[in-house]
Formats: C-alpha cells, structure tokens, sequence
C-alpha cells in the first residue's frame, strides 16, 4: 500500500491488490474483504472509498484506524478527512 498524505487532517490512501502476482506475471487477483488497518489514527476519522463510490465504517484501535470492510478489487483510493 502506498499513501500520500495531504494534511494532518485529509490524505488519501491509494490501495494496490498485488495478490495477483506470480514470479514472471500477473494472474487473478483476490478481492480483499478483511478491511485495512491504517497508522496515525487521532480519532475523528472518516473514509470514503472513491471508486467504489460510498462511505467506509471506520473506528479506532489505539492509535491506529481500522477501515472496512470494504470489498477490494484491483484498486481502491480511500480519502480519510476529519469528522
């Protein structure tokens, strides 16, 4: 996962499903339906899944926020802004 983060109080999150990767290719990919776990959580978080298009359930877990569970195919970017 790589992310890219925009300010203390909005960044996204861009999410690549590599489980698709084989030594010398690429293969089906696996959806993800487990959520993700992300760092620097302060707990007033909200995350929309944008191309999926809805609003994600997120809480969080000391200091981290446990987004999901959203259904991941290929690709997904989750804006996280506060409430």
């Amino acid at each position: 996962m790589s992310g890219g983060r925009e300010s203390q109080e909005r960044r996204k999150e861009h999410v690549l499903n590599e489980s698709g990767a084989r030594r010398r290719s690429f293969g089906s990919h696996v959806p993800v339906r487990d959520g993700l776990l992300l760092r620097d959580a302060t707990g007033g978080e909200r995350a929309t899944a944008l191309v999926a298009g809805h609003e994600l359930p997120a809480r969080c877990d000391g200091d981290a926020l446990v987004v999901g569970p959203p259904v991941l195919g290929l690709f997904e970017v989750v804006h996280i802004c506060c409430r």
